[in-house]
């Protein structure tokens, strides 16, 4: 899908898991460690992609989180999503300062 097209999401940062020590464990942190991780990557990462800080943006973002079992294959990688809460992106929302 292109930019130009009608798009429901638009991927915006792929973080690398770190726990509050900056180490990336062997072991999987569970569902409520990474989701925490995610609210506080993506919202860090999304002013320099949509060039407006989250507070103030009219968008939101979502996430995609490692499973379990991804996590076995070494998939240590939030992806952060850039969203609408109903009509369709119809272009980038890179620099739109939307």
């Amino acid at each position: 899908v292109g930019f130009n097209e009608e798009h429901a999401q638009e991927a915006y940062a792929v973080v690398t898991y770190e726990d509050a020590a900056g180490d990336t464990p062997d072991t999987y942190p569970g569902d409520d460690e990474l989701t925490k991780f995610a609210q506080g990557a993506c919202a860090g990462e999304y002013a320099e992609y949509v060039g407006i800080d989250y507070l103030d943006s009219e968008l939101f973002y979502t996430y995609l989180l490692p499973s379990a079992r991804s996590w076995e294959d070494d998939d240590r990688s939030v992806v952060c999503f850039v969203t609408t809460a109903g009509e369709p992106l119809r272009e980038s929302v890179k620099g739109s300062k939307r």
